[in-house]
């Protein structure tokens, strides 16, 4: 059977697996590409999305709220960091949940309830692991710089467009409200 004519879903006869759970973060590593729950900021994070998107809503939601994310994801990555930095292991230890199977027992919703069968257990070095998330944390500097810039770029077009709409309509705003 060739790749186009597959049927996507479970194997005929088995019931359909519906993946992981709303905010499950099990698989996340450095947080770097992990996309933020809004139920899971701490009160703090929360103080960073409306600060940042507080600035701007109207015009540039979107980027501001990019912009929200990636601070989030900064922050916690330094937090990381410091926590990898101020252990005494030379060897961390990171554990995995690897294996799941049906218990056999309903939850609240109808939804079949998984029990752990295997839990993985893998060592690394501390300095690899520290690199790995200071490479991460570059990368969403790399993200934020970007982000702010497309802001300013943003703004620029939009103060031209209105210089340009003054300029048409003969209608010149000295003090306009523009970001």
């Amino acid at each position: 059977m060739s790749k186009t004519n597959r049927k996507r879903g479970a194997q005929p006869g088995h019931p359909p697996q519906g993946g992981a759970p709303y905010g499950n973060i099990n698989a996340v590593i450095t947080g770097a590409y992990m996309k933020i729950y809004g139920v899971l900021l701490s009160d703090e994070e929360k103080e960073i999305v409306d600060e940042v998107v507080g600035q701007g809503v109207q015009r540039r939601g979107s980027l501001l709220h990019l912009l929200a994310t990636f601070r989030i994801r900064e922050r916690r990555l330094m937090q990381d960091i410091n926590e990898i930095r101020g252990g005494n292991a030379e060897l961390l230890t990171r554990r995995t949940h690897s294996l799941v199977e049906p218990s056999g027992k309903k939850a609240e919703d109808g939804r079949e309830v998984l029990k752990l069968v295997k839990i993985n257990k893998e060592e690394e070095p501390r300095r690899e692991l520290l690199q790995r998330f200071e490479d991460a944390l570059t990368r969403i500097q790399t993200e934020i710089r970007r982000t702010e810039d497309s802001i300013r770029q943003y703004d620029i077009g939009w103060q031209k467009l209105e210089l340009e709409r003054q300029k048409a309509t003969g209608e010149y705003n000295i003090n306009p409200d523009i970001p």
